[in-house]
């Protein structure tokens, strides 16, 4: 018997995963690469490993980026569209039950661990409306649920399943242990998608019609700029971003230099205003700049405090 778990590599979802294992289920893992959890794949893979089931990654594409920019569920605090994020990885891993025979699917998800997305109302109505109905089983509450089809048919024992709810972190620490779970991950940052910086930089580059899933790999890079003509500038403060900025530059974009840091300008027309930020931030009066086979430098003006500040995107 097989099923597939949707997995991100933390501790519920290597819980969910195991105690599945433990009733002689092969299971496959399927992790949903987004833009605002990118930094999750590495720790997912590493769990995969621990726990020898196959990992299948899902590169997320302009479908998804409908659900963030038109969510039926709406937003949660920021710009987090859990419902509907949820429910297109509920569709993803029916789709992934398809492909490999499975007949339900695994999530590791808590009742009442989170507010907007994790209530029992809320678990079961996000089942229903993805078109999954009994398909899926949260084996971390499973006996605060209604029996699922894997339940009812017999291929998962229910009473070897748990009754967890609530944000306390506590029940699984002490059932990692019952299992013998080694693995144990720190919890991770979570979705950018709920952070207020980052919410702000997705909105206003939504304002401005910059909306495409490569382009919001940017947001979370360095310092962000809009300029009088209306072009985005992103500065690197580390050495990683810089490689980062390098790395995303097409022969359509302007890519500055000074010092140690770089900069990236969208479409790159105004020269001049990004090279005065790059200078302020550079300490220098010369900025080096390259957009496809040209190259140049600029000497650009000062810009005071009050400019700097109106430009930033904070």
């Amino acid at each position: 018997m097989r099923a597939v778990s949707l997995f991100s590599g933390g501790l519920d979802s290597i819980l969910s995963v195991k105690l599945v294992q433990l009733q002689n289920i092969d299971v496959y893992g399927i992790y949903i690469l987004t833009p605002f959890n990118s930094s999750g794949e590495e720790s997912a893979e590493s769990a995969a490993d621990y726990l020898r089931i196959p990992l299948k990654v899902i590169h997320t594409g302009d479908d998804y980026m409908d659900v963030i920019l038109s969510p039926k569920y709406g937003y949660g605090k920021n710009m987090n569209p859990c419902i509907d994020c949820k429910l297109f990885m509920y569709r993803k891993a029916k789709e992934y039950c398809e492909e490999v025979g499975a007949k339900f699917f695994i999530t590791g998800e808590v009742v009442g661990e989170r507010p907007m997305s994790q209530s029992k109302t809320v678990l079961l109505r996000m089942e229903k409306n993805a078109g999954c109905g009994e398909m899926v089983l949260r084996p971390l509450s499973a006996k605060l649920l209604p029996p699922t089809i894997a339940e009812k048919e017999n291929v998962v024992d229910r009473m070897r399943l748990c009754n967890i709810s609530g944000r306390s972190r506590k029940p699984h620490i002490e059932l990692a242990n019952l299992l013998g779970i080694e693995l144990i991950p720190t919890p991770a940052g979570g979705c950018l998608l709920t952070d207020p910086v980052f919410s702000l930089r997705l909105r206003e580059s939504i304002e401005h019609e910059e909306v495409s899933s490569r382009f919001m790999e940017l947001l979370s890079v360095g310092r962000h700029f809009r300029l009088p003509s209306g072009e985005r500038l992103v500065v690197s403060r580390t050495k990683e971003e810089k490689e980062k900025l390098c790395e995303f530059a097409t022969p359509g974009h302007t890519l500055f230099e000074a010092g140690n840091i770089v900069g990236l300008l969208i479409n790159g027309k105004d020269r001049e205003q990004a090279a005065a930020i790059m200078a302020r931030y550079a300490h220098t009066n010369r900025v080096h700049y390259k957009r496809g086979r040209k190259k140049g430098y600029v000497t650009p003006g000062v810009l005071n405090d009050a400019l700097l500040s109106k430009y930033r995107i904070e």
